[in-house]
């Protein structure tokens, strides 16, 4: 199963992802593509790194 995400709101756009695997909305970034593994459940990015979550908010 794979997707891609958009953000909505006060920042808007698509999440596109830089080389070293930050992620950001908008931007020149290219739009990535997520996938979840069914076989180990682990979140992958467009070149096949397991994912973390988190929230980080700008102050």
């Amino acid at each position: 199963c794979c997707f891609r995400l958009t953000g909505a709101g006060n920042i808007s756009g698509h999440v596109g992802q830089l080389r070293d695997g930050t992620v950001q909305i908008g931007g020149s970034s290219v739009p990535s593509l997520f996938c979840l593994d069914k076989t180990n459940g682990f979140l992958t990015d467009s070149w096949g790194r397991v994912c973390g979550i988190g929230i980080h908010q700008a102050s």
